[in-house]
């Protein structure tokens, strides 16, 4: 009996062996098969992400179209076949931005699966600088840009911006942006277009107005140091000035409004004195 129980026994423990060996070989088995799949994936995703073609630039699309589209597809078609994961977006915006002043803002963006898509906002000029062959634009940041290749004053009505010994553009801009904001509410807006804004070396400001034959708005404006405090009251004085004349049957040659609310001065064109 005893020995009977011994053999049992010994067999008891030589299959649980045989079971645990059956068990680590296919344990090992399903580890060599997911490391064998895993190292098949990672390869294939390889290949799809770096060596198919299917996220190479292919093209670049403009969203806008201006001045400036032709000469920035150009300039990005280094870009093409390119991965489109591996792109620096920002390095190409900032290059674009150095390279055309007159951009205001421009942004790349990646279009899955293949494409950039470009956005360009340029500079609207608030005024123009005398440059030695041309004129420039400036606009309300105080940013000097070229003009479009078909620009031409005699189309515009921007005023020529004169900035003397080294004066800041900001007042002046302050007050064209005022400016053009307060004759809007006029009946003849037109008439009381700046073709000239000068800024001496003391920061006063004189401006030249196109006035129209039947009003009175002055031929030159001496205005004094420009501030966006008093804008409002200066204005006010000077449309008041214009009214009295045009009553009169007058043409005011300069008004001069430095001490204005205290102080106005007109001086008459000779031929209605």
């Amino acid at each position: 009996m005893r020995i009977f129980q011994k053999v049992e026994l010994r067999d008891k423990v030589r299959q649980r062996k045989v079971r645990n060996s059956l068990r680590a070989a296919f344990k090992t088995l399903k580890i060599c098969a997911a490391l064998f799949l895993m190292a098949f994936a990672t390869l294939r995703i390889y290949d799809f992400l770096f060596r198919d073609d299917f996220f190479l630039i292919k093209s670049v699309m403009l969203n806008e179209q201006n001045d400036l589209s032709a000469r920035i597809k150009t300039d990005l078609q280094p870009l093409l076949g390119r991965s489109l994961l591996f792109i620096s977006t920002r390095k190409a915006e900032l290059g674009l931005m150095e390279r055309y002043p007159e951009i205001s803002k421009v942004s790349l963006r990646r279009a899955l699966p293949d494409r950039i898509r470009v956005s360009v906002s340029l500079r609207a000029p608030q005024a123009l600088i005398r440059a030695p062959k041309n004129f420039k634009g400036i606009d309300r940041e105080g940013k000097v840009f070229p003009l479009p290749k078909g620009f031409s004053r005699s189309n515009e009505v921007l005023p020529e911006l004169v900035l003397k010994s080294g004066s800041a553009p900001g007042a002046p801009l302050g007050f064209l942006e005022s400016w053009n904001k307060a004759v809007l509410k006029l009946d003849s807006p037109e008439s009381w277009r700046l073709s000239k804004v000068t800024v001496d070396e003391y920061g006063e400001l004189s401006a030249e107005v196109s006035a129209g034959a039947e009003h009175a708005s002055p031929r030159t404006l001496n205005w004094g140091v420009p501030a966006p405090e008093n804008f409002d009251e200066k204005f006010e004085h000077l449309v008041r000035v214009s009214k009295d004349l045009t009553a009169k049957n007058l043409r005011a040659k300069t008004v001069d409004l430095a001490g204005a609310p205290e102080r106005v001065l007109v001086s008459i064109k000779k031929g209605n004195e």
